[in-house]
């Protein structure tokens, strides 16, 4: 993440990152990153968004290149309580700020 936010001067939207490891990605894995870059006193400032609608979209195949992967397999199980009415999707959002 640290490598688009550098990418990116202003206010800016960055649409759709995908975290691709770690626990990031068991728990968000896509969401959309929003950037405010301000100058004081030399260092430079960034508030950074990250928000998204945590639910299930699509059901994944459970194994990917003949091997097992847990990740799709959570997933669809998210999908399937999603669709019986035992999980509800929601609208999150997750701000910090960051000085160098």
């Amino acid at each position: 993440m640290k490598e688009e936010v550098k990418k990116h001067h202003g206010y800016k939207k960055i649409n759709s990152f995908e975290f691709k490891t770690g626990d990031l990605y068991y728990a968000v894995q896509h969401c959309s990153i929003f950037v405010h870059e301000k100058f004081y006193h030399g260092k430079r400032y960034l508030k950074i968004i990250l928000s998204d609608t945590y639910d299930f979209t699509q059901w994944r195949n459970i194994f990917e290149n003949g091997n097992f992967n847990f990740g799709n397999t959570a997933n669809n199980l998210g999908l399937t309580l999603q669709r019986c009415g035992l999980l509800t999707e929601y609208y999150w959002t997750c701000s910090f700020t960051y000085y160098y």
